[in-house]
């Protein structure tokens, strides 16, 4: 894992383990307070499980396992900029903004 993280830039870095989970953060608050809104939501307690799957998929699973081909976006393909990375990489980044919102209406 620490080969890996070594051969991040320093901007890659940033979009991986900053950028990513508060989008996805921001992603479940926008589908918990339209869940709020409606139902009355869940408490605290469904926020700060989100934050901690986040926390598990950006930076355990990524990084150690591979998922959601993050060699192949953060290191293969480290150069490009993050709108050509959303484009080359649409299934992703699509799972990342609809499953926080779907977790959010339903946490």
């Amino acid at each position: 894992m620490k080969e890996k993280i070594a051969k991040l830039t320093p901007k890659n870095r940033f979009i991986a383990f900053v950028l990513l989970p508060l989008y996805q953060s921001g992603m479940f608050t926008i589908g918990y307070l339209f869940s709020f809104n409606i139902s009355g939501g869940n408490g605290i307690w469904s926020f700060v499980g989100f934050l901690l799957v986040t926390f598990f998929v950006c930076f355990i699973c990524n990084p150690v396992f591979n998922a959601f081909e993050f060699d192949n976006i953060y290191i293969e393909n480290g150069d490009l900029t993050i709108r050509e990375k959303v484009e080359k990489f649409k299934g992703i980044f699509i799972i990342f903004t609809v499953a926080p919102i779907i977790m959010g209406i339903y946490g």
